[in-house]
């Protein structure tokens, strides 16, 4: 087994994060447009553990990470799921996940699953999550107070992209637009809690019943450079990131 690359002194764009389900002790992270397909790998106590390569896989807009159930078309026990679902523009006409299993190799060999939006619509969009039965949920990005949850119950890695099924209309609170744009996402190991956030706010809701209109918890999150990864871990604990560069979105 080959050794995991070294990890760089910092990380200038963490747009996700999730905590590793063969070892609860290792949480995963990646960057965001622009920077290459790899996952970060690091524990709590703020050691380093390197950096994987997801072989095969392209970085167009990364902005969130998921472990779950691996689709059909991977025979292991669990997997990663890499959302490249930005598109600030919104002319993206194919977004979609890169999956590869989970595994300490410097390597993994991930596959490309495409999806679209219904009616041929773009979305922008920087959150994501797997949940527990393996349906991956995707929820927009926007300033209007309005985001949507989109799923795709039984994900399909083929060449024709897979259409989405929109779930709910998601209207979300906030004094600011900040305060209304759906950053991050994530889902606890067992699925029995999930999470969304924006800058300011967190967002808890029961995962084994999930009910968007009625949030277990609301948060407010410490202050961050430009807040973007969350997830729940097996302890109950929220675990975030946050970009260092205020620039970039």
């Amino acid at each position: 087994e080959a050794e995991l690359q070294v990890f760089p002194d910092v990380l200038s764009e963490s747009s996700g994060v999730a905590q590793g389900h063969q070892d609860p002790t290792v949480f995963y992270t990646q960057q965001d447009e622009g920077h290459t397909a790899d996952l970060y790998l690091f524990s709590l106590d703020g050691n380093v553990i390197g950096v994987q390569s997801m072989k095969g896989a392209t970085n167009t807009d990364w902005e969130d990470l998921s472990i779950g159930p691996c689709p059909d078309s991977i025979n292991a026990e669990s997997c990663i799921y890499a959302g490249d679902i930005g598109d600030n523009t919104e002319v993206r006409s194919t977004v979609g996940v890169w999956v590869a299993p989970e595994s300490m190799e410097s390597s993994v060999d991930a596959i490309w699953c495409p999806l679209v939006y219904p009616k041929g619509k773009h979305y922008d969009s920087e959150a994501m999550f797997v949940d527990s039965t393996g349906i991956v949920r995707i929820i927009t990005k926007s300033s209007d107070g309005i985001s949507r949850v989109f799923r795709a119950p039984d994900l399909r890695c083929s060449s024709a992209p897979q259409e989405l099924v929109e779930e709910v209309e998601l209207p979300i609170e906030g004094a600011t637009a900040d305060d209304r744009q759906i950053t991050g996402a994530g889902s606890s190991p067992d699925g029995s809690q999930v999470v969304l956030r924006s800058k300011t706010t967190a967002w808890i809701y029961d995962g084994c019943y999930l009910d968007w209109n009625h949030p277990r918890l609301t948060l407010t999150l410490p202050e961050q450079i430009k807040g973007e990864g969350i997830t729940i871990s097996d302890l109950g604990e929220l675990i975030s990131t946050s970009e260092n560069d205020p620039t970039q979105s």
